[in-house]
């Protein structure tokens, strides 16, 4: 066992993202990527495409995503989204969340 941290973490700006902290947990076999991602209430990640593959998994709170339509849909926790790799997509939260992101670089998410 390995006991991790996610406290803290690093303010992501990049996309005109506002009120999110970004914590890595691990790199695993492939480069497969996985982090705790919390929005503040009324932050957001700016619209930008999918490095890869990726799981947004929201473990706490509630918030909003839209994939390459566009299109708000309301997500809470004990939900996620997959997003293709170069999808556009984005997500926020009125109220704050916190999410559990996987990013695979294998087309088998």
């Amino acid at each position: 066992m390995r006991r991790i941290e996610f406290r803290g973490g690093r303010s992501v700006e990049e996309y005109a993202s506002t009120g999110a902290r970004w914590s890595p947990i691990d790199v695993g076999a492939g480069g497969t990527q996985i982090g705790v991602m919390r929005i503040s209430a009324g932050g957001g990640l700016g619209r930008h495409p999918a490095a890869s593959d990726q799981l947004f998994l929201v473990v706490e709170g509630k918030g909003w995503v839209s994939g390459s339509d566009g299109e708000r849909l309301p997500i809470e926790a004990g939900e996620g989204v997959i997003w293709i790799d170069n999808e556009e997509h984005e997500s926020g939260s009125d109220s704050g969340m916190t999410v559990v992101i996987v990013q695979s670089n294998s087309s088998e998410t």
